[in-house]
């Protein structure tokens, strides 16, 4: 899991940003830092300001320049936070979803030859360990109502946060 699927959703975003491959490890680290709260996170936030920076004074064909100097006019602000949302809450959740996925193949070498036979059958398999392990296992809601839940009373315009089963089914099969 730590040697591809952690790092390959980085590698990608790197390469979609146009950001130096070599400096993947620590993005990361930075990255870990600021979801812990430590104060080595802020190098994330200083990583990135830099590359809009640089971007501002020299667009490309990279993601960030195309997001930049398109429609909608985003500041610098807005973009820093557009670029941490996707890291913070994005690239870790695919390295989960491909770890669920490479678990479910180790553990079915049946399914395995399955697909390799029917490589139409694929997408299924993806969309089904999607919804069978869903690698952000909380939902967060709003009550637009009173609810009760478990004999106690939730009230109106109330943030709660739903907690999602992972399934056991495929691991059975």
């Amino acid at each position: 899991m730590a040697d591809f699927a952690r790092l390959y959703p980085y590698q990608v975003f790197m390469d979609l940003y146009g950001l130096p491959l070599e400096d993947r490890d620590s993005v990361i680290g930075w990255k870990d830092a600021f979801v812990a709260g430590k104060s080595d996170g802020h190098g994330l936030l200083a990583y990135f300001t830099e590359a809009i920076r640089q971007r501002r004074q020299n667009p490309s064909s990279d993601m960030l320049s195309q997001v930049m100097t398109g429609p909608g006019d985003l500041s610098d602000l807005e973009l820093l936070g557009m670029t941490q949302l996707l890291i913070v809450s994005g690239l870790d959740t695919v390295a989960a979803a491909i770890g669920f996925a490479l678990l479910e193949l180790a553990r079915r070498p049946q399914l395995r030859r399955e697909l390799a036979e029917n490589p139409e059958q694929i997408k299924v398999f993806v969309e089904e360990i999607v919804r069978l392990e869903p690698s952000a296992p909380l939902a967060a809601r709003v009550t637009t109502d009173f609810v009760n839940v478990g004999g106690m009373t939730l009230p109106q315009e109330h943030r709660c946060g739903c907690a999602l089963p992972r399934s056991t089914a495929m691991a059975a099969t």
